[in-house]
C-alpha cells in the first residue's frame, strides 16, 4: 500500500488525467456495477438483512443517476469561466479553472456501504483525483466485493481500495492527503480532523447528528406519519438523515402515536426489515430506550430534553416525541439543538414553516417530506457544525474535490504610470478620483 501511495502522490504532481480519461473512468465504473448487481444484493444481505428493493433504490438507483450526471456534465464543469476585469485592468483578461486537489483519500461508513462509498468516487474521478479509499470493516461481505471490483478493473495509480482494517485506517491518516472525504460518525470525525490538521490537509466530513422532524396543527398527519414511519424503518434508522425525534404540538401526541402503532402493525416480524449491524450498537439502543428496544418494531415514546434518547444520535429504530405548546416554546427548543444534518417541517402554514427557516440551522430544510430530498443529486449535501463541513452529490461533489484556480493575463505589456514609483500627490489625487 505504501509503494501505491507513493506512486500517486508522484503522478498527482506530474501527470494530469484529462476529461477523456475521467469520463471512461467513470462509464466503465457503470459498467462495473451494473454487471455486478446481484452480488451486490447478496453481500448487502449478508451484512444487513437488506431487501433488494431497498438496496436498488437506497445505494445503486441514486448512484447510477449520479454517475450519468457525472458522464454527462464533467466536461463543462471543468470548463474554464470567464471572469469580468476592472476597467483599471484594461488589457488583461481573468478566468477561473476548476483543478483536480490532487491525491485524496476516501473513508466511508457502514451504513450504505455501496453509496457512500461510490458517491465521493464518482466526484473525485470527475474531478480528476488519483484516489485511495478505505471502506468499512463492519460490512465484511460488502467491502471485499468492492475492493476486488475496483481493484481489478482499475489501474492502482488511479484508484485503489485498501483492506479494512484498522491498521491500514491508522496508516492512511498518518499520510498526507491533498483532501480526505469523512463519512461517519462526529466522534471518529474528529480524529480525522485532528489527523489531517497536522498536515493542513482539507477535509469534507459527511458526519450526522439529531435531525427533528416539527409538525404543527395544520399538519395531515396521515401523509406525516407514513413518510415518517417509511423514512424511520429505511435500513432500520441506520441512517445519518433518518428522522431522530418528533417535535409536535401536545394535543397530537396521543393521535400521532396511535398512527404510528397501526403502521407497526403492517411490519411487526417483517423478515424485509434491514437487521442493527452488531451487538455493541443493540447494547447501545437497548441502554437508549430503557430495554423497550426491538429489533423487530420502532418504538415510539413520549420524552423530555433529558431523557438519555436525548443525549446522541439514536441510529436505530425509536422515535421519541417531544412535544411543545407555543411557538415560543418550539424556538426555544431549535434553538438550544446542535445543527443537524436536516430539519424537517411538516405544515401547511407557510408562516410557520417561513418563521422556523428564519431561526432553525441545519445542512438541509426539508418541508413535507423526509430523507427523500437526498435522491436530488442537483441539491448540495452536507452539514453544518456537528454535522459535518463541505458539501457533496452532483456539481458540489466535483467543486468539492477541486479547487478553483484564478488565472490573469496581461494581453499587451504596459504599465500603469499611476501605481508606480514615484509616488506625488497629483498620482493620489487622480487615483482617488478613478477609484472610490
Amino acid at each position: 500500500m505504501q509503494k501505491i501511495y507513493l506512486k500517486q502522490k508522484q503522478l498527482s504532481r506530474s501527470e494530469n488525467i484529462d476529461i477523456k480519461t475521467r469520463i471512461q473512468m467513470l462509464k466503465k465504473l457503470k459498467t462495473i456495477i451494473k454487471e455486478n448487481e446481484e452480488a451486490f444484493f447478496l453481500a448487502l444481505k449478508k451484512d444487513l438483512n437488506k431487501h433488494k428493493n431497498e438496496t436498488y433504490l437506497s445505494e445503486l438507483a441514486i448512484t447510477y443517476e449520479e454517475l450519468n450526471l457525472a458522464i454527462k456534465k464533467t466536461n463543462k464543469w471543468a470548463k474554464a469561466k470567464r471572469i469580468k476585469s476592472p476597467f483599471y485592468l484594461i488589457g488583461s483578461s481573468s478566468k477561473t479553472i476548476f483543478r483536480p486537489r490532487g491525491h485524496v483519500l476516501i473513508i466511508s461508513p457502514w451504513n450504505f456501504p455501496i453509496y457512500l462509498t461510490l458517491s465521493p468516487l464518482i466526484s473525485a474521478i470527475s474531478a480528476g483525483n488519483r484516489i485511495m479509499i478505505k471502506s468499512s470493516e463492519h460490512t465484511k461481505h460488502t467491502s471485499e466485493l468492492l475492493i476486488k471490483l475496483l481493484n481489478e478493473n482499475f489501474d492502482a495509480n488511479l484508484i485503489y481500495c485498501a483492506d479494512t482494517s484498522l491498521e491500514s485506517a491508522k496508516w492512511l491518516l498518518d499520510q498526507k492527503f491533498d483532501l480526505i472525504f469523512f463519512t461517519g460518525s462526529t466522534t471518529v470525525g474528529r480524529i480525522v480532523y485532528e489527523k489531517a490538521a497536522k498536515h493542513l490537509t482539507p477535509v469534507v466530513l459527511e458526519l450526522g447528528g439529531k435531525c427533528p422532524v416539527i409538525v404543527d396543527e395544520s399538519s395531515n398527519l396521515k401523509l406525516m406519519v407514513d413518510n415518517i414511519f417509511n423514512a424511520k424503518i429505511l435500513n432500520l434508522g441506520q441512517t445519518c438523515i433518518a428522522p431522530d425525534y418528533l417535535v409536535v404540538k401536545k394535543t397530537q401526541i396521543n393521535d400521532i402515536i396511535n398512527l404510528f402503532k397501526g403502521k407497526m402493525q403492517e411490519f411487526k416480524n417483517h423478515s424485509e426489515m434491514a437487521k442493527i449491524i452488531n451487538e455493541s450498537h443493540i447494547n447501545r439502543l437497548r441502554d437508549l430506550s430503557d430495554n423497550t428496544f426491538s429489533e423487530h418494531e420502532i418504538i415510539f415514546k413520549e420524552v423530555n430534553f433529558d431523557d438519555k434518547s436525548m443525549s446522541q444520535e439514536i441510529f436505530g429504530p425509536f422515535l421519541p416525541f417531544i412535544s411543545y405548546e407555543t411557538e415560543e416554546d418550539l424556538k426555544k427548543i431549535l434553538i438550544e439543538m446542535e445543527s443537524p444534518l436536516a430539519i424537517y417541517v411538516f405544515s401547511k402554514n407557510k408562516k410557520f414553516i417561513d418563521n422556523i427557516f428564519s431561526y432553525a440551522k441545519s445542512g438541509s430544510f426539508v418541508v413535507n417530506d423526509s430523507v427523500g430530498y437526498v435522491a436530488n443529486y442537483n441539491l448540495p449535501f452536507g452539514g453544518v457544525g456537528n454535522s459535518g463541513i463541505g458539501r457533496s452529490h452532483g456539481y458540489a461533489g466535483f467543486k468539492c474535490f477541486s479547487y478553483e484556480q484564478g488565472y490573469f493575463k496581461r494581453n499587451f505589456l504596459h504599465n500603469l504610470k499611476l501605481q508606480s514609483h514615484p509616488y506625488t500627490d497629483k498620482k493620489l489625487n487622480l487615483i482617488r478620483k478613478l477609484m472610490k
